[in-house]
C-alpha cells in the first residue's frame, strides 16, 4: 500500500474518532451542566428554550464547517 494512502486513511480514522468523542462529550457532559442551568434560571428567571436551541443549532452548524 502506498505511504500517502496509509497516511490519508489514518487521518480519516483520527478525524472520525475525534468527531465521535466530541459528540459523546457534549451528550454526557450535560449532566454536569445541570447545576449551572439551575443557577442561571434562578438569576435570570425564565430561560427561553426555543431561542437557546436555535443558538445552539447555529453554533453546532458553525463547527461543522
Amino acid at each position: 500500500m502506498n505511504l500517502d494512502l496509509q497516511i490519508f486513511i489514518i487521518m480519516i480514522i483520527i478525524k472520525e474518532i475525534f468527531t465521535a468523542s466530541i459528540i459523546l462529550f457534549a451528550l454526557i457532559d450535560i449532566t454536569g451542566k445541570v447545576p449551572l442551568i439551575i443557577s442561571l434560571r434562578n438569576k435570570v428567571g425564565h430561560i427561553q428554550s426555543k431561542k437557546a436551541s436555535l443558538v445552539a443549532a447555529i453554533i453546532m452548524t458553525g463547527f461543522w464547517f
